[in-house]
């Protein structure tokens, strides 16, 4: 019986961080950065709030009960999240409107619920195990550990609105193993109306909002959810987390253009360019390449392209991999919306448009031998060289929306600090 408790508070655990993590993505992308603080709030609070109504209700307290918390916990785990975009919550709203305040409330509620039921099933074994409580913690920071892997590891390989669902598989299983013989029925009900809810997973865990271009591609993994959007024929947008946005021109791959025809840029760097014979250039936040082709353009010799996001990265490199959405066109008016927008107008397929990917839409610039594409972090990839570069340009890597959000509440940027601007000033050339 002691090592079934081990068992149990280990897969309990493994849900429980999963949740926490894959929670923060969701629904920083989807409403807030700093929805991070309230997901961790909601985790501390609602594992609390279980342990003290279980002090406060003491029949609740039969071990023949921690299979049906378990079961009530991995429920909530999977009806929570897509419950909580039904209700139509606006943060903007939230202080100068009753009704938001109440919607935010049912949020809470139905996302803590969750860890609450997860509570009250900890409180139980806890208190039945008082003399086993060094295992049962190696066994909760065992499962944690592995839970953390294992989040990371389906948000980047199946994406992140499916990992909701799976993350919800570990605390079924231990509810099976916790439940009397007849009532292991229901934790097998629900890990069977996960493979029942994993078809509509993208459609329930996103806000629907009206974009003003056509999105044509999607992905949404552990580091980000990234829109492909068309402006045209001559430049696209990558989107990131439904803020951020990082610019994509199209590129033939023909540099033998007159002087008319070349590319105009918001900052220009070409006098900077131009004063070395070979200048080595670094963009910092490389994003969809607008740095590397103007660098390309103005004759750098050896561009560096840093980007801590591996798919963009993959995408500038090597095209879409998952594929695209089929575009769509309202008939009235022609104007192209994003599939998943709802509309009162008629919407049709078009049926001639051809997709064309990212890496030969901007040229395939990536693939220049002139062009170093680096996925890490950009100072500690500025700290492992001494006077190496000739031009540092910083355009993209601190967002206006990340400003707006109030993302560095939650995580500061350290690419602007005294000691990063100390790195950038050694790794300079004379």
């Amino acid at each position: 019986m002691a090592v079934g408790r081990y068992v149990i508070v280990g897969l309990l655990s493994i849900t429980i961080i999963a949740m926490e993590l894959i929670w923060t993505r969701i629904f920083s992308a989807e409403f807030f950065y700093t929805f991070a603080f309230l997901t961790l709030s909601l985790a501390v609070m609602g594992l609390g709030l279980g342990g003290l109504a279980l002090r406060l209700i003491p029949s609740l307290n039969r071990d023949s009960f921690v299979g049906t918390m378990l079961s009530l916990s991995g429920l909530m785990a999977m009806i929570g999240p897509p419950m909580a975009f039904k209700v139509g919550l606006k943060f903007s709203s939230l202080f100068t409107n009753w009704e938001m305040a109440g919607k935010f409330g049912l949020v809470v509620l139905l996302l803590g619920s969750s860890f609450f039921f997860a509570g009250m099933a900890l409180a139980m074994i806890f208190k039945a195990s008082g003399r086993d409580m060094p295992k049962i913690y190696m066994a909760d920071l065992l499962g944690a550990g592995l839970g953390v892997l294992l989040a990371i590891f389906f948000m980047n390989s199946i994406g992140t609105p499916s990992t909701v669902y799976w993350a919800a598989m570990p605390v079924l299983l231990a509810a099976f193993l916790a439940s009397p013989k007849w009532v292991k029925i229901f934790p097998i009900g629900l890990i069977a109306l996960i493979f029942f809810m994993l078809p509509s997973a993208e459609a329930s865990l996103e806000t629907v909002r009206q974009e003003r271009a056509p999105v044509i591609y999607k992905h949404w993994d552990a580091m980000s959810k990234i829109k492909l959007i068309e402006y045209g024929d001559e430049a696209r947008g990558i989107q990131i987390d439904n803020v951020a946005n990082s610019p994509v021109y199209g590129f033939d791959g023909n540099w033998n253009r007159p002087e008319d025809s070349l590319y105009e840029f918001g900052i220009p760097v070409n006098d900077l360019i131009n004063q070395f014979d070979s200048c080595v250039f670094l963009s910092l936040g490389a994003g969809g390449g607008v740095d590397v082709l103007q660098a390309l353009q103005e004759g750098a010799t050896e561009i560096h392209a840093v980007e801590i996001n591996h798919h963009i990265n993959q995408m500038m490199l090597f095209g879409d991999p998952d594929g695209y959405l089929p575009r769509k066109i309202i008939t009235v008016d022609t104007i192209m919306v994003d599939t998943t927008a709802t509309y009162d107008t008629t919407i049709t397929y078009d049926s001639a448009y051809q997709y064309v990917g990212l890496a030969e839409f901007s040229g395939y610039i990536y693939r220049d031998q002139r062009v170093k594409v680096i996925t890490e972090d950009a100072r500690s990839y500025v700290r492992k060289f001494e006077s190496k570069f000739d031009v540092i340009y910083s355009l993209s890597s601190n967002t206006f929306s990340a400003i707006a959000s109030g993302s560095f509440a939650m995580a500061e940027n350290y690419l602007f600090t005294t000691e990063a601007f100390v790195d950038y000033w050694h790794s300079l050339s004379d």
